[in-house]
């Protein structure tokens, strides 16, 4: 019988980005401090400050500033560009192999990258989410965010929806190197664009089945915010240019992008009631 090594699995570095622009100084404490304060320490922590030439900045520019007195955490400044730009000069700024997303507003649990390092490697995986847990402004617990979490549950249900939440995913660096960045052409639904390309190249994908996140939502949050017909018009058109260039074209594929234009007419109110029927949340709605 062949004898156990004893070697200890070397751990990655995880470049972290986080675009900041325009947000409220004891969100960013918040979240900046989850990623500091993670049980998992081989990390480097790339804040891109888009400024907004607003009182915030200055808020902003303080919670930096101290936050940079640990010296995983640099802070790179970023014309007005967009969030897709944003990410891009993040991962032309990443060190790591692995690269996770968080958002400025959002908190991650405490073991998160421990967690998402290992499930990773042990799956072969090369993009993974989590689950989230929603929260108000406040911190108040509203419920779950449970997307699907199996390589073929996903493949099978993107053109009904996306199926992450961009602030819990973590991925191999090597995706970026053969697939590109994100495609600034579909700034705010920049990341759906991305895990279609992901697929459609073979790259093997899965969710945590547990809550590593939680996602504050607020009257800004992409798909419940003011803009949120406008954001499912740049969904609608990421689908079209995976139906027309990259292969999604099953039977599910179509007809659940076929029906996409009904979404244009359901609020984000009567949106989130038919994902608690799903399953998909599991949400108190206010």
């Amino acid at each position: 019988m062949p004898e156990k090594s004893n070697k200890m699995i070397e751990k990655e570095l995880i470049s972290v980005l986080i675009p900041v622009f325009k947000i409220k100084k004891k969100l960013l404490i918040q979240s900046i401090s989850s990623i500091l304060e993670q049980s998992y320490q081989k990390i480097e922590v790339i804040v891109i400050f888009e400024k907004s030439n607003s009182d915030l900045d200055k808020d902003i520019e303080s919670v930096l500033k101290e936050k940079s007195k640990d010296s995983r955490l640099k802070v790179v400044l970023q014309q007005k560009k967009g969030i897709a730009n944003s990410l891009n000069e993040g991962i032309n700024e990443a060190s790591g192999e692995l690269i996770a997303r968080m958002d400025a507003d959002d908190i991650s649990e405490k073991n998160r990258f421990e967690e998402q390092e290992k499930f990773l490697r042990e799956n072969n995986l090369d993009l993974i989410g989590s689950w989230a847990t929603s929260i108000s402004e406040n911190n108040e617990i509203l419920g779950t965010i449970e997307p699907p979490t199996k390589n073929s549950e996903i493949r099978k249900k993107i053109m009904f929806h996306n199926p992450f939440l961009h602030p819990s995913i973590m991925f191999r660096k090597k995706i970026i190197e053969k697939i590109g960045t994100y495609n600034t052409s579909f700034n705010g639904a920049e990341d759906y664009d991305l895990y279609f390309r992901v697929i459609s190249n073979g790259f093997k994908v899965g969710n945590i089945p547990k809550p590593l996140i939680r996602l504050r939502e607020t009257t800004d949050s992409v798909m419940r915010g003011k803009n949120w017909r406008k954001n499912r018009k740049i969904n609608f058109q990421v689908k079209k240019n995976a139906v027309k260039n990259l292969g999604f074209n099953s039977t599910y594929d179509l007809i659940y992008f076929l029906i996409t234009p009904l979404t244009f007419f359901v609020s984000p109110k009567n949106a989130f009631v038919l994902k608690n029927k799903i399953g998909y949340n599991r949400i108190n709605q206010k």
